[in-house]
């Protein structure tokens, strides 16, 4: 909690994912692909995993199978799972 990686030039530019090709690790301040990322595909992490609660939550529309719908950051996952 109130760990993040303060990098304005390149975190802005990766698109979120519910099943994401990406992993941020906020207690190692790592940045590593979960599997062979193609060339033309986007960079995509899963914001749900990188903030405790988004500034601006959103409507998701990634298309995965687990989509979960609305993205509002780390502590509403952690709610759902709590019940």
């Amino acid at each position: 909690p109130g760990m993040y990686i303060e990098a304005p030039g390149w975190v802005g530019r990766v698109l979120h994912s519910c099943n994401p090709n990406s992993i941020v690790d906020m207690r190692y301040n790592s940045f590593t692909a979960r599997r062979n990322i193609k060339r033309g595909e986007f960079v995509t992490m899963d914001y749900d995993t990188t903030e405790d609660e988004l500034f601006r939550p959103f409507e998701c529309h990634c298309n995965a199978v687990n989509c979960r719908g609305f993205i509002q950051g780390r502590n509403s996952q952690l709610s759902l799972l709590a019940s």
